[in-house]
């Protein structure tokens, strides 16, 4: 779970539908267009807009704009575990 402390978003990883996000407090949620085997997140330490989340299979994704996209940054030709 990730909660953005400048604007509140609250960015949890669920395993039936992989990455959701919330901008009500969890009173609504979206589903962010993302893997659903995610093992981690991250926020990057300087800049709160930019999110990582590791997949199963080495995997790396980045988001530069909370949650909004996605793209690929890493891809391991064998199945390591990204943490």
């Amino acid at each position: 779970m990730l909660i953005n402390p400048i604007d509140g978003l609250l960015t949890v990883n669920n395993s039936a539908y992989g990455m959701l996000q919330s901008r009500t407090e969890g009173v609504s949620w979206e589903i962010c267009p993302v893997h659903t085997n995610i093992t981690d997140l991250t926020v990057h330490p300087e800049n709160d807009n930019i999110i990582f989340a590791a997949i199963e299979g080495g995997k790396l994704y980045r988001s530069v704009d909370e949650d909004v996209s996605w793209e690929s940054v890493y891809s391991s030709s064998m199945d390591d575990q990204i943490v």
